[in-house]
């Protein structure tokens, strides 16, 4: 979703947001597609689910104070502290490091699973086992 925020005076007006249901699906799919691209060996893990609340995450709103937007830029631009603070970093490790069984893209997996495919795993060897005697 985007929203449609005014500015009056060159303040933001937070009352006047309204939120509109399109064009966050092509930011989000941009940004999945280029973080694919440039990670190959992470692109099965580099879901739009993930790469939707790392861009939940990171993305900050100007919010209403007394400063404009113009002056926000401009308090930005002059200190190097305060771009650093304001600067998001997208750490791949901790957008992959969700609760999720290693090599699974799925839903996390409960202990009970966990135990049931183990023993799936230990049956399926057994039989082999049988197979080849």
């Amino acid at each position: 979703a985007s929203h449609v925020l005014v500015v009056r005076d060159g303040r933001l007006a937070a009352e006047c947001t309204k939120r509109v249901n399109v064009g966050g699906a092509l930011m989000t799919t941009t940004l999945t597609r280029r973080l694919q691209m440039s990670h190959p060996t992470h692109a099965p893990l580099l879901t739009p689910a993930r790469v939707e609340d790392a861009k939940a995450a990171i993305c900050v709103t100007h919010a209403a104070g007394n400063e404009t937007y113009d002056e926000m830029l401009l308090r930005l631009k002059n200190s190097p502290d305060e771009y650093e603070k304001a600067t998001a970093v997208l750490d791949l490790s901790k957008l992959m490091d969700d609760g999720r069984a290693q090599g699974t893209v799925g839903a996390v997996l409960t202990p009970e699973e966990v135990e049931r495919r183990k023993q799936m795993r230990v049956e399926a060897g057994r039989r082999l086992f049988e197979l080849m005697q």
